[in-house]
């Protein structure tokens, strides 16, 4: 059945633009929750892995001011300095994340938006991104931005969705991230 408004113009064109208004305030609330949420969860990560450098770093200090007193009292035992060995690997094989991360985020631009991630890795960061971009060409600017960024080891894209009414895309790629490769910011 077929619905004949007889409202006029004017009044037509003010419903039109209220539903826009509202369509636009949820659309953009809706971000907002995303990048906020995002960032939350980035944070998060930040402060766990702040605090696990922190008491890797203590016990660290800790295992050096007991060598010192055995070697002062005389020669280190074998546990001892087994320990101050592992400690000390653990401690140059902690990878900053925010680092890592801050790395692949540059690389990120401001029209893509994304829905979620995950991370994954042992030998090597692995980032799995999940969103939208407003065209075919910022997609591939993406892609291609990710593609070319030397250190990322590879970049495949796992499902893409291209809405033709929209114009926009959908996707969700993966990106690997050697830890060798990232760098750390001198002080």
């Amino acid at each position: 059945m077929k619905q004949i408004n007889l409202l006029p113009a004017t009044i037509r064109q003010h419903q039109y633009t209220r539903k826009m208004v509202t369509l636009f305030t949820a659309a953009g609330l809706l971000s907002f929750l995303a990048v906020f949420g995002i960032w939350f969860s980035l944070q998060g990560e930040a402060q766990s892995m702040a605090s696990r450098v922190t008491a890797i770093q203590a016990m660290q200090q800790q295992e050096a001011a007991q060598a010192s007193r055995a070697s002062a009292a005389g020669a280190p035992s074998p546990d001892l300095l087994a320990r101050v060995k592992q400690l000390n690997t653990l401690s140059a094989s902690e990878i900053d994340w925010n680092v890592a991360l801050d790395q692949v985020a540059a690389l990120i631009p401001k029209d893509v938006q994304l829905t979620s991630y995950s991370l994954a890795g042992a030998s090597a960061l692995t980032v799995t991104m999940s969103g939208q971009a407003p065209s075919n060409l910022s997609f591939a600017n993406f892609t291609q931005s990710l593609s070319d960024n030397a250190a990322l080891a590879q970049t495949k894209v796992t499902t893409y969705t291209y809405t033709p009414d929209k114009g926009n895309v959908t996707f969700t790629l993966q990106t690997v991230l050697p830890f060798s490769k990232i760098s750390y910011p001198t002080q």
